[in-house]
């Protein structure tokens, strides 16, 4: 973030180009999507297993 911080400083004053800034934006929105579907997957992962794991010790009282 600090790299970030420089960026839009040095933007602000005019004597650096969007293209760095712009760059780091989309990694930060890459990892965020990414980060987003991977909890999404573990989610509907966890869900299932924990069905399955509860209907076997119902079955099993």
């Amino acid at each position: 973030f600090q790299e970030l911080a420089n960026y839009v400083g040095a933007l602000m004053q005019g004597v650096d180009d969007k293209s760095r800034f712009v760059s780091i934006i989309w990694k930060l929105l890459m990892f965020y999507v990414l980060a987003s579907a991977a909890n999404f997957i573990y989610s509907i992962l966890f869900t299932q297993v924990v069905g399955k794991s509860t209907n076997r010790m119902r079955i099993g009282l």
